[in-house]
């Protein structure tokens, strides 16, 4: 077990590393968000993937989000 005061440093420049297994980070998608200019298709496909989780996690809120836009407007 690690100490509080016995923390590693860490290096906010180095790439993101979570499992320290590179089959495991590309399994999650990790090694494509580290990649600084995607190709068009995979960027493509990180976009439609990221739209259509933020489709699943607003779907049981449609009926507040509408509440609220017409609030504002």
């Amino acid at each position: 077990m690690i100490e509080p005061d016995e923390l590693p440093d860490v290096d906010l420049d180095a790439p993101l590393d979570l499992t320290g297994d590179d089959t495991v980070d590309r399994w999650r998608g990790v090694a494509a968000e580290d990649v600084d200019e995607p190709s068009a298709g995979l960027a493509g496909l990180l976009r439609s993937r990221s739209r259509k989780l933020l489709g699943s996690l607003l779907r049981p809120h449609v009926r507040q989000l509408l509440l609220a836009a017409v609030l504002i407007a």
